[in-house]
């Protein structure tokens, strides 16, 4: 009857062990388990700063070009001008020339 008694206490002493061993296991997977949720969370903040960032330097760069291609569009419409400016002049330094040798 003692040795089953021993034994008996033996095995639940066992039993205890494993269940601790269980429960710290557990603890342990919960832990990291947060741990990654939280690194997750990190990741995804990260990435949406990241996203945030994109998207603002292509805002700058559309309005970029639209600025360049407004710039263009005046530098051309100034050449235009010039153009007609130099063809008006041509035109009048003709006119004073045939007014020259009318005379």
């Amino acid at each position: 009857a003692a040795e089953e008694q021993k034994q008996s206490q033996a095995m639940v002493e066992e039993a205890q062990r494993k269940h601790q061993e269980a429960v710290a296991s557990g603890e342990a997977i919960q832990r990291e388990l947060e741990e990654a949720r939280e690194a997750l969370g990190r990741a995804a903040e990260e990435q949406k700063q990241s996203q945030a960032m994109a998207e603002e330097a292509l805002q700058k760069a559309r309005m970029l070009e639209m600025d360049q291609m407004s710039s263009q569009q005046e530098h051309e419409e100034q050449a235009q001008v010039f153009e007609e400016r130099g063809q008006e002049l041509k035109e009048a330094k003709e006119a004073l020339a045939r007014a020259t040798e009318e005379q």
